[in-house]
């Protein structure tokens, strides 16, 4: 830990300090009552072509040792009814630009009934399976999140700011269900700097936007899933829409489905979703992903993940063309094993190997994609090992 982020948690301590002591309502909270839970973990990566300059995740042909993160989230009962959830972050990636902190989300909740909860602020946004627990790694058997639908192609975000319903119900008979409600802005997870270079095809005269993140307004999405008895076995629908303000503006329709198996010997999950700015681009994501328990501490786990992203055009013939010269950065195939060792269910050591086919996420630093695109010298094909820790309490 860094003297910056050692400042950070120690102001952070002391505000939550401040607020038990100087609560100016009235009500009391005690320390004991506040649930503080951490996440993070680090990760080495490499890939195995030496002739090959693509980065995938955090690994690349040099070797990554470098990408380190941690979560701290601190959930505050205030009354019976009202608390307080946020989460600060920090990342270190390979490069200065990489290294981040912020706030993932801080909002309030007020318990009507476990039917019926109002959240406030900045809330994890409810689509899929992992956007509420994105940088918990002990809940999933892959050290990243299977970038079929949880990559940067702008399918989901990790928090909408706004205001959301959320509740469940269950019956003595083992069914139930869970549902979610919300409105406001969305900041979803997006490099489309292989979209550019598709769309725009070799002319470097174009400035290319290497921004990861887009924002849409005006957003109103749900989710509902349906608890069956069988223990562990889950079904789900979400889908949200929202605008994007462009030049003209662009709305994005985005709809998913998941189904979830859990148990203490077997993980096995799914999810297709797909995501539509009306004629400008279509991307079609899903991923099936398995893991089991071959004794109490070994795991073994696979993973195929997909994305296809359709473009749009006024002038689809010139498109097309621009397209045709690197078909491979709208394509991402991935197929994935790996091997664990759970010392607890809070520490975990992972390996896998990753075969990535397409260029959607597997891909030279971005500035110089539209070059090498040009002269042809674009691998469409990437294999990556990938070995880690990742903790949680």
């Amino acid at each position: 830990m860094n003297g910056r982020v050692a400042r950070r948690v120690a102001l952070l301590a002391l505000a939550l300090s401040s607020s038990v002591a100087l609560n100016p309502a009235g009500a009391q909270v005690a320390l004991e009552n506040i649930a503080v839970h951490g996440y993070g973990g680090w990760s080495f990566g490499r890939t195995t072509l030496n002739d090959n300059a693509n980065w995938y995740l955090f690994g690349h042909q040099r070797g990554d040792y470098s990408h380190v993160e941690y979560a701290l989230n601190i959930a505050i009962p205030v009354t019976d009814r009202l608390t307080i959830d946020a989460q600060p972050f920090w990342h270190a990636g390979h490069h200065a630009n990489q290294t981040s902190s912020g706030i993932d989300y801080v909002f309030a909740e007020w318990k009507f009934s476990d039917f019926a909860r109002l959240r406030a602020g900045s809330v994890k946004q409810p689509f899929g399976i992992y956007t509420e627990v994105f940088d918990v790694g002990t809940v999933r058997p892959f050290a990243a999140l299977p970038q079929g639908v949880y990559g940067a192609g702008g399918m989901i975000g990790k928090a909408y700011s706004g205001i959301g319903l959320t509740g469940t119900a269950f019956s003595q008979g083992g069914w139930g269900f869970g549902y979610d409600l919300y409105g406001g802005g969305l900041e979803t997870f997006e490099m489309d700097v292989p979209l550019q270079v598709a769309r725009e095809g070799a002319d470097t005269s174009r400035a290319l936007n290497v921004a990861q993140s887009r924002a849409l307004r005006d957003v109103i999405g749900g989710r509902f899933v349906l608890f069956t008895p069988v223990d562990g076995l889950s079904f789900g629908v979400s889908a949200y829409t929202g605008t994007r303000p462009l030049t003209v503006e662009q709305r994005r329709n985005t709809v998913g489905a998941q189904a979830e198996f859990l148990n203490d010997m077997w993980s096995v999950r799914g999810e297709v979703v797909q995501s539509t700015d009306a004629k400008l681009q279509e991307a079609n994501g899903a991923y099936g992903e398995v893991a089991v328990r071959v004794t109490s501490g070994w795991q073994l786990a696979g993973l195929y993940s997909t994305q296809h992203t359709s473009l749009f055009s006024a002038s689809q013939a010139a498109l097309d063309a621009n397209v045709a010269r690197a078909p491979g950065l709208l394509e991402h195939t991935e197929t994935g094993a790996g091997i664990n060792y759970w010392f607890t269910p809070n520490f975990v050591l992972k390996t896998s190997v990753h075969w990535v086919e397409g260029n959607r996420y597997a891909y030279p630093d971005p500035v110089r994609l539209r070059s090498i695109v040009a002269n042809g010298r674009l691998a469409d094909r990437t294999t990556v090992v990938l070995v880690g820790s990742q903790l949680s309490f």
